[in-house]
């Protein structure tokens, strides 16, 4: 099995005291990133490693990522969005291998 990079998709925090964690979401272009996209609650870390849980695992393109702030009781910010490039496909293996 080939060996993909990760990446480390980073964000400032909210300044809100009452954050009591974040939500990543994705989406593959032209889809838009919405309350309905596929996502993963991150806690209070204002990173995370992707790809992660859910997430395309064999991929080169451009994939729109979107982060959320949730508070304390639930409720949620607006959700923040860029369109970033993401290569997650390894190159084939070489072949033919031989002594010379």
């Amino acid at each position: 099995m080939a060996r993909v990079r990760s990446y480390m998709l980073q964000w400032d925090p909210s300044p809100d005291a009452d954050v009591a964690g974040y939500r990543v979401y994705w989406a593959t272009p032209p889809e838009l990133v919405t309350y309905d996209s596929p996502h993963v609650d991150v806690g209070t870390s204002t990173s995370v490693s992707v790809p992660t849980g859910g997430m395309p695992t064999s991929f080169d393109g451009y994939m729109t990522f979107g982060v959320s702030a949730l508070d304390d009781v639930g409720n949620e910010s607006d959700i923040s969005t860029a369109t970033l490039p993401f290569d997650l496909l390894a190159p084939s293996a070489p072949t033919n291998i031989r002594l010379g």
